[in-house]
């Protein structure tokens, strides 16, 4: 337990946090922590993209693990509100036309883009929970996208993982792919604003910056040379390119192959108004989340740069 923690310890402040063991799939276990708070974030779900048994391994701790919070929040006589992370997962499975917080995810299932169907289901039973059970609380929920910047500990997300990837060589070309990113500074601010604002209300799309692969590629190339000499430069964003990579994603496990499946030659679009016209919500600009990622990656040990 220490051990897992460790990283929230060393933090200035840390002295004013209490820990408790609890487990996403175990009813009741929530009722300590939840017992006299007056906000509740949950943002624990599975993020995984190869999974043997999707329904075992990110359904049931994604739904299951919602429902056991909220249940725990009713017993409580002093929550006032719910922040609940949701994903851009439960927004849309491949992107068409423009995306807003009216989007739902309607095609994932446990053979199609599995992680994704968990987050909109977890979604979905949350929004269901409150039409149904009428708790005195409200709940917010966030939609983040591509989450990137620093990290606070050494384990490696699947969001940094994309600029790790792309650094070191493992995407050989350029795809025809769209990426929404936002970056991890600010969606805790998003989620300290949806807790703080009185007139907060429904889910937000939760993103700001929409860049191509391509442009991807090319802002670190030119912004990070001595770090991008593994960083592709062959350009298959082009409809023939785009059906070779699909072509090519088949033989890739299942998870990846899906989410290569279902994006490619997709273009991205979003309405961000709300979370701007509700919260007064301020994003980082896209420079400066990948320069900071860059470095977190080096500094935790994941990436180091060819020498001259």
């Amino acid at each position: 337990m220490k051990k897992k923690v460790a990283h929230l310890t060393k933090m200035k402040g840390s002295e004013r946090i209490t820990f408790y063991e609890a487990e996403l799939l175990n009813n009741k276990s929530f009722d300590a922590a939840i017992a006299n708070a007056n906000i509740v974030f949950h943002c624990a779900s599975p993020y995984v993209l190869k999974v043997e048994d999707p329904q075992k391994q990110l359904v049931d701790p994604a739904v299951n693990g919602t429902l056991n919070v909220l249940r725990s929040c009713m017993d409580s006589k002093t929550v006032s509100r719910v922040v609940l992370t949701s994903s851009m997962a439960a927004v849309t499975d491949s992107p068409e036309g423009t995306l807003n917080e009216d989007s739902w995810n309607t095609k994932s299932s446990l053979t199609r883009n599995p992680y994704y169907f968990s987050k909109t289901r977890a979604e979905l039973a949350a929004w269901k929970f409150v039409s149904t059970e009428k708790p005195k609380w409200d709940l917010v929920v966030m939609n983040p996208f591509v989450i990137m910047g620093p990290a606070f500990d050494n384990a490696l997300n699947e969001s940094n993982k994309i600029v790790l990837d792309i650094l070191t060589g493992k995407y050989p070309v350029i795809m025809g792919l769209d990426w929404g990113i936002v970056d991890v500074r600010d969606v805790a601010r998003a989620h300290i604003l949806a807790a703080e604002t009185s007139n907060a209300k429904g889910r937000y799309i939760l993103v700001d910056h929409k860049i191509s692969m391509k442009d991807f590629c090319e802002k670190m190339t030119r912004n990070h040379p001595n770090d991008s000499k593994k960083v592709p430069t062959s350009n298959l964003d082009c409809g023939i390119g785009n059906t070779l990579m699909k072509g090519a994603a088949l033989f890739q496990p299942h998870g990846v192959s899906d989410y290569l499946q279902t994006n490619i030659g997709k273009v991205l679009t979003f309405d961000n108004s709300k979370i701007k016209k509700d919260l007064g919500m301020q994003f980082t600009q896209l420079d400066v989340t990948l320069a900071d990622t860059i470095q977190s990656l080096k500094d935790r040990g994941h990436f180091i740069p060819e020498k001259k």
